[in-house]
């Protein structure tokens, strides 16, 4: 089996890589530094050592809070906890703009997931996510990196994730959750 049957018969790799590629492109030699405020990374960093409040605090205090001498991420835990098993292996010196163009590329090849799953058209599938990936905010939020754009890009991919699972009737996700004990939800 060659290469182009490969991705022939994954078109998700196919999206992943194609928009990989542009998102990295974009980024440009960024993609091997960190953004201004890689705050996630830290935070990652200070999970991996156990703590909450940041072990060791970047240059950059932007979307930092200080509280009885201590330095707190305000966002949610989430890109942090994604980003764990990169600061395990990479330290704290792992590009956030690395990780807003993987994250940036695999929001895309899951959205062209979704899409089979809504439009039946291959051709009119290509032209949506062709227009996602490169036609909306979501190119520049994948390839700049920081704090806040690295937060979107992962809240877009549990989205995603949620809707996939919602139309494939996955209701584990959502009793998961712990939903079912809501009295609404009960069976």
């Amino acid at each position: 089996m060659n290469i182009p049957d490969i991705f022939k018969r994954n078109i998700f790799l196919l999206v992943f890589a194609l928009t990989f590629i542009v998102y990295g492109l974009s980024a440009g030699i960024k993609i091997t530094q960190q953004s201004k405020t890689p705050q996630y990374v830290y935070l990652a960093y200070s999970f991996l050592h156990g703590k909450t409040n940041l072990i060791l605090v970047p240059h950059s205090k932007f979307d930092l809070i200080s509280f009885k001498d201590k330095w707190y991420v305000i966002g949610g835990i989430s890109p942090a906890l994604l980003l764990m098993p990169f600061v395990a292996v990479f330290g704290t010196n792992f590009s956030d703009v690395f990780f807003g163009v993987f994250i940036g590329a695999l929001n895309a090849a899951l959205m062209y997931s979704l899409l089979c799953h809504l439009v039946e058209k291959t051709s009119t599938r290509i032209w949506l996510i062709i227009l996602f990936a490169i036609g909306t905010s979501h190119w520049a939020l994948a390839s700049v990196g920081s704090v806040w754009l690295n937060a979107q890009l992962v809240a877009l991919l549990f989205m995603i994730l949620f809707v996939r699972a919602t139309i494939e009737d996955k209701t584990w996700l959502v009793y998961g959750l712990g939903w079912h004990f809501l009295p609404a939800h009960r069976s």
